[in-house]
């Protein structure tokens, strides 16, 4: 990185506030959501960079799905922007203690309690984990998966064959290793869907996405 990008970079990270703090955000894809944000680590996604090559993908379902799962749904924006901006059930799905971010960042939104369903449990086939099979989505109604849980991607499309078979709904992957993301094209592509790998803009050499693994990128799909 440049020495004056860094050095400016420094400088305008002066000027943002030091504790966390529920803001209305005025940039980018989640603009007019209020959000608690830590800007020592969510000042992307307070200016609208966070994942931005994925928006385009984001933005075409929320004009069509009328589902939502959110599989790692972290501190529940993407849920909460599908709950106020289109017609869709939405799904947040994350374990732990996330879960009551999830419904503080809900309620400074406005939102009910039943706008969005919180499902407080891990994707995938291991013992005490849920099924992608096991939400009650309706398959003959067009739907969007998002999943970002660090390595068990795969596993999840795996539990999710009816869903797959209906081939009525888009995926967002984002894949932490080269083999799960062939993994996932494998399983999709083997079940009729288009897959397109998303690769990192070329602006991410100055605005890295500071991820702790070298692969990350994400994955978008679609019936053929």
């Amino acid at each position: 990185m440049a020495p004056g990008f860094s050095t400016a970079r420094s400088a305008f990270k002066a000027l943002l506030p030091t504790e966390p703090a529920f803001v209305t955000l005025r940039f980018g894809l989640y603009r007019g959501l209020r959000l608690h944000i830590d800007f020592a680590s969510q000042a992307q996604l307070y200016f609208g960079l966070d994942e931005a090559e994925t928006h385009r993908v984001i933005r075409d379902a929320l004009a069509r799905a009328r589902w939502m799962i959110d599989i790692g749904a972290g501190s529940g924006e993407l849920s909460i922007l599908f709950a106020r901006k289109s017609a869709a059930r939405v799904y947040a799905v994350e374990p732990g203690p996330v879960r009551e971010r999830i419904a503080a960042n809900m309620a400074a939104n406005d939102l009910p309690g039943h706008a969005v369903e919180i499902v407080p449990r891990c994707i995938g086939s291991q013992d005490g984990y849920l099924a992608l099979d096991a939400i009650a989505v309706e398959h003959s109604a067009y739907g969007f998966v998002k999943i970002d849980i660090d390595g068990g991607e795969a596993d999840a499309l795996r539990t999710g064959p009816a869903l797959i078979a209906a081939r009525n709904c888009a995926f967002l992957i984002e894949t932490h290793s080269a083999s799960l993301e062939q993994d996932c094209i494998d399983i999709l592509s083997g079940g009729g869907y288009a897959c397109r790998v998303i690769r990192n803009a070329w602006w991410r050499r100055f605005i890295p996405e500071r991820r702790p693994l070298a692969h990350n990128r994400w994955l978008s799909a679609v019936p053929r």
